[in-house]
């Protein structure tokens, strides 16, 4: 009985997150700063990022030969960019000591984190058709996938 109300309360959870709020209720959770506008922003910045780099692979600028070490290193900086500093400090490492160990090491790192190994390799797979244009939707869908898979 345990386990039935458990998957009861989680099937009911899930659905409330998934639904979203009612139009009803957004503007009492405005009030207190409920704004679905950063998401679009954060969202159009990656798509704009990812085709960006499709962008700088087509026209030739990016050598699509070294296509893994672009993807991780563009994974890399889209994660953390000027926040790289801050994230290393805790394991006692600085930006260059960072980089001092080498192109190997980063994909390695990157590689061994279930997540980013998902979401380099999805969008790995979409920067090698040359043709394909970037949407939010391939956005949520690695989101998704790097979070469910692992």
């Amino acid at each position: 009985m345990v386990r039935e109300i458990e998957t009861a309360g989680r099937v009911i959870g899930e659905y409330k997150v998934l639904r979203g709020p009612a139009p009803a209720d957004l503007p009492a959770l405005r009030a207190l700063g409920y704004r679905t506008e950063g998401l679009a922003n954060v969202e159009a910045a990656r798509v704009t990022r990812e085709a960006e780099l499709a962008a700088t692979l087509a026209d030739g600028r990016a050598n699509r030969d070294r296509l893994d070490d672009i993807v991780h290193a563009h994974y890399l900086y889209g994660e953390l960019g000027s926040r790289l500093a801050d994230a290393l400090r805790p394991f006692g490492l600085d930006v260059e000591g960072f980089f001092a160990k080498g192109k190997n090491w980063m994909c390695a790192l990157l590689d061994s984190i279930p997540s980013a190994a998902i979401t380099i390799t999805l969008s790995n797979k979409g920067f090698r058709n040359a043709y394909k244009k970037w949407t939010g939707n391939d956005i949520r869908d690695a989101d998704a996938v790097s979070a469910a898979i692992p």
